[in-house]
């Protein structure tokens, strides 16, 4: 007799790859809409999993995303921009606050922009 469990996507992301899958989709994303629904998952799942985000920093996978985010520089808009501030913490709309809460993410995403 088969069950079906319900999981949330995060866990399921997590359980077929980790973040790998979700660096993997915006590495192959080829177009302004692809590239902000890429990282727009990323930013989703990350902050719904802290799992993920125990494992983004003890694999430096910032550091991944942040060559990704300068090899796709040509994409990055006032959009994606606000997502990436979301996801260092410095845009939190939810506590009014501007504290850098991801300390990695913001040196590998937002002290590299030339």
């Amino acid at each position: 007799v088969r069950i079906f469990v319900p999981n949330p996507v995060s866990k399921t992301i997590e359980y077929i790859g980790g973040p790998n899958v979700m660096l993997g989709l915006i590495a192959m994303s080829n177009d302004i809409e692809a590239f902000y629904a890429s990282v727009k998952a990323f930013v989703c799942i990350l902050k719904s999993n802290k799992q993920m985000q125990h494992e983004l920093l003890r694999t430096r996978a910032y550091q991944i995303l942040g060559l990704l985010f300068l090899k796709k520089r040509y994409l990055i808009n006032s959009h994606i921009l606000h997502l990436t501030c979301t996801l260092v913490g410095t845009i939190d709309t939810i506590r009014e606050s501007t504290a850098i809460t991801n300390s990695a993410a913001f040196e590998h995403l937002l002290c590299e922009f030339e």
